[in-house]
């Protein structure tokens, strides 16, 4: 997918998940699939192009991300290291499960009132135990 593509979709998320076998293959591992394609699309675009990149990827993965999803599961960041990815795969059972995670987790993230992404406020509430 071009960049062209990813400017008139207007969000690389929805790109990616409108088709995710042509990010990450056909794989029953849907979540770790995402998290390396992830770190190979960072390593790539940043090298690449830069200031684009790091706007690109933020559309993906936003800045306050990890803090966010640090506070839904009750806890102060950065709190030992933890990123989102680990918060995740301890609430989940399976990839599927924990990809279906992310995605709730990324929507909350998006429904926060724009000052509460720039770290103002509250996460939204925690959800049940798996």
């Amino acid at each position: 997918m071009t960049d062209t593509d990813h400017k008139q979709d207007g969000n690389v998320l929805e790109s990616i998940f409108k088709r995710p076998a042509m990010y990450w293959g056909d794989s029953d591992n849907h979540f770790h699939s995402f998290v390396a394609f992830l770190s190979g699309y960072q390593c790539a675009r940043s090298e690449m192009l830069g200031e684009e990149a790091r706007a690109q990827l933020d559309q993906i993965i936003p800045p306050r991300f990890h803090e966010f999803v640090t506070e839904y599961y009750g806890h102060k960041f950065p709190y030992g290291g933890y990123g989102w990815t680990t918060f995740i795969e301890e609430n989940t059972s399976s990839d599927r499960e924990a990809l279906d995670l992310f995605l709730k987790l990324r929507r909350l993230y998006e429904e926060q009132p724009k000052g509460e992404q720039d770290g103002g406020g509250q996460p939204a509430t925690r959800p049940e135990s798996k």
